[in-house]
């Protein structure tokens, strides 16, 4: 498999070509300590006290919240997820001393303890879906908070995937190069939806950043 690195911060800009960034030097998520079982999936925390919650939200849908050297907070805000009131369905649980395996009528969860990988399958065929390439990491000692738009929001976080032979990106949004961005490319990319102070649309005021290497 090939590797594909998308790595979430918050800076500034339009959407560009840009020098890859390191996360090499960041620190990995601890692995597996000891998790809990809740109504809608379960709750992993992990030897460097970071927490990783895992939710059925529905039969081909989970939700995956981290948070890094602490437990989740109790407040929870995702600009990606609109809907709250989900019905949960039909999920089970088992574990084995080196992974646990969350299933659906649909998907398989696989979550290795040590290194903390998680994986996703298709639950008739046991297909590859998407996979973590290596542990979570975030920027425990702050070596390139100067990227954020406002390193008091947050810290910067990374997440590598493994990459399908037959898995592409398409568009992103940029028009000027080609339209497939699967190889050697690291874009960063924004999506406002708000007009400036001046009246009209302006990309340099928003402030969500996504960036995406393929190999």
């Amino acid at each position: 498999m090939k590797t594909c690195f998308a790595i979430l911060c918050c800076t500034l800009g339009l959407l560009t070509i840009v020098a890859a960034q390191d996360i090499t030097k960041l620190e990995k998520i601890g692995p597996v300590s000891s998790f809990i079982k809740t109504e809608k999936g379960v709750v992993l925390t992990c030897h460097d006290k970071s927490q990783v919650q895992i939710s059925v939200l529905a039969p081909d849908l989970v939700r995956v919240r981290a948070s890094f050297a602490k437990p989740i907070p109790a407040i929870d805000h995702s600009w990606a997820i609109a809907k709250n009131d989900w019905i949960t369905p039909r999920w089970a649980v088992t574990e084995t001393p080196d992974s646990l395996l969350i299933t659906t009528d649909e998907i398989e969860v696989v979550i290795r303890r040590s290194p903390l990988l998680i994986e996703f399958r298709d639950a008739r065929t046991h297909a590859f879906i998407n996979a973590d390439e290596q542990p979570m990491v975030y920027d425990a000692n702050g070596l390139l908070k100067d990227m954020m738009f406002d390193p008091r929001a947050g810290i910067f976080v990374a997440a590598a995937k493994k990459l399908g032979f037959d898995e592409h990106f398409y568009g992103l949004g940029e028009k000027a190069a080609r339209l497939d961005k699967r190889r050697n490319s690291l874009l960063r990319s924004w999506s406002p939806d708000f007009c400036s102070r001046a009246g009209h649309y302006s990309a340099r005021e928003d402030r969500t950043d996504r960036q995406f290497h393929q190999n």
